[in-house]
């Protein structure tokens, strides 16, 4: 049986992020196959550039983007379920 190496798979989910994009907070269900991700970016046009990317990774399957608020500053704040198939998301074999 294998696992999912989590330090290597946060840094492919941090490379795939637009710059204009920052996770405030990440929970992850290996189980479930799910990550939440709460997060801000600069404009809807980066959200959107942002699921592409995440659509890219081949270990994505789908991507639940659950809400988005208009903070005062102009921000964006978001909340996004990813779903990835185990087997393809960096899985270390024993």
């Amino acid at each position: 049986d294998g696992h999912i190496i989590w330090s290597q798979a946060l840094a492919k989910l941090q490379n795939l992020m637009p710059k204009q994009s920052q996770m405030d907070t990440l929970f992850a269900d290996t189980n479930a196959h799910k990550i939440e991700l709460k997060g801000r970016a600069a404009s809807y046009t980066v959200i959107a550039q942002q699921i592409a990317s995440f659509l890219s990774e081949e270990a994505v399957t789908d991507i639940d983007l659950n809400k988005i608020n208009s903070l005062s500053s102009g921000v964006l704040e978001y909340d996004m379920k990813i779903t990835f198939d185990k087997n393809k998301f960096l899985v270390f074999k024993k």
